[in-house]
């Protein structure tokens, strides 16, 4: 729920262990799938001697996870993803189940 319009607050009320929730400033050119990484990776714990690659994978494998009950989204979510490959990963970052922002 949208606790304060003004400042963009939110407070999720339930299935909390289920949402992501972004809390970093989106920068001003956008958002990149790299932002997105950085950020899984502070997250999640992982070693700065992961690959982006393999962090990218991980949250990849936890977005795709939330389409599993919509076969179109899955499809245009896994279509887009394959830009990323051979770590291209400074294009925009799309979001799956983004209620939001």
């Amino acid at each position: 729920m949208l606790r304060d319009a003004v400042n963009n607050d939110i407070e999720i009320v339930r299935n909390s262990e289920f949402c992501l929730v972004y809390d970093q400033p989106i920068p001003a050119d956008g958002l990149t799938f790299s932002n997105l990484i950085d950020w899984w990776r502070a997250r999640q714990g992982f070693a700065d001697t992961v690959s982006a690659r393999n962090v990218g994978m991980d949250l990849h494998n936890r977005l795709r996870a939330s389409l599993r009950d919509n076969p179109v989204e899955f499809l245009v979510f896994e279509t887009y993803a394959r830009r990323y490959k051979d770590g291209q990963f400074d294009i925009p970052a799309l979001i799956p189940q983004v209620y939001l922002h």
